[in-house]
């Protein structure tokens, strides 16, 4: 690949999704885009690039954006990020709030908002029934939505699940063992949306009382990662939590969220996020 093919594809790549490939990912972008070039019987780089830039349907733009965006993660990643988030909504809970609303910015197949549902469960015990609180889990891929949205795990992706919870939140699936299927309880809680993180506006408003984007800002550029930033405390309840990945850091890019511990940030401004679009409730629309 031509280094000026590449960065057109790096350019194409960063306007559509916010990714930000750096010329040592040249390696990377040829190896997510081979198997499909393949598939369309094109040899060469130009010839694939061209039929991007000329795809009206967007169809094969989405295809490219999903080749490229990373989605390793497992159940109860970096947990004390989500111990946070849980501990937020209790202490909300503890202050007389019923109805509660958590964004998962970057839900990948899904472990991270069954993790928060099961946590929170298991905090809440039989309280739950008293409760509204849901959870959006938003990413840029279609194809690892729609995985997520089975709710379906192979025994190897549950297996630092300790059994008592995985008897509690999963049955076996009947037809094949090695399937685990999370529970209607918690598929209740989830509402999975394809989002594009990096397109503004946000397409719902608030208030949100707890933002989680882990380790994804680690793949946008300095402007892009400010951009979000402001999205996010616009939507944020007032003190509201926003929980970052634990290798990346906020701290220079941002007026409105304060420090409080590494990878958590608490919104400073008493300005109420404004009520979703078309509700009378503080409900986002996605939600």
């Amino acid at each position: 690949m031509q280094d000026l093919t590449f960065q057109q594809f790096s350019d194409l790549i960063h306007q559509k999704s916010g990714i930000f490939l750096t010329p040592e990912k040249k390696t990377l972008l040829i190896g997510r885009i081979r198997s499909r070039m393949q598939n369309l019987n094109i040899s060469s780089y130009e010839s694939y690039l061209n039929l991007v830039k000329k795809d009206v349907s967007g169809k094969e733009q989405q295809l490219l954006i999903n080749s490229i965006a990373t989605h390793h993660t497992f159940f109860f990643r970096e947990k004390q990020g989500l111990d946070a988030a849980v501990h937020e909504i209790k202490r909300r809970v503890q202050l007389g709030q019923y109805k509660l609303r958590i964004w998962c910015a970057a839900s990948s197949s899904g472990e991270e908002p069954y993790s928060l549902a099961m946590m929170l469960h298991e905090t809440f015990g039989e309280r739950m029934t008293c409760l509204d609180i849901r959870i959006l889990a938003t990413d840029i891929s279609s194809r690892i939505l729609e995985v997520a949205q089975r709710g379906q795990f192979t025994t190897h992706r549950v297996e630092s699940i300790s059994k008592d919870l995985k008897d509690r939140y999963f049955d076996r699936s009947p037809t094949n063992r090695d399937l685990w299927i999370i529970k209607s309880r918690l598929r209740e809680m989830v509402r999975f949306r394809y989002l594009n993180l990096c397109q503004p506006p946000l397409p719902f408003h608030g208030p949100i009382d707890v933002i989680l984007c882990r380790n994804v800002m680690i793949y946008f550029d300095a402007p892009t990662i400010q951009g979000l930033i402001g999205r996010f405390e616009k939507v944020l309840a007032p003190h509201g939590l926003c929980v970052i990945g634990a290798t990346e850091t906020i701290r220079e890019m941002n007026q409105g969220l304060t420090f409080e511990s590494p990878a958590i940030f608490r919104k400073t401004s008493r300005t109420p996020a404004p009520h979703a679009v078309g509700s009378k409730s503080s409900t986002p629309v996605l939600v």
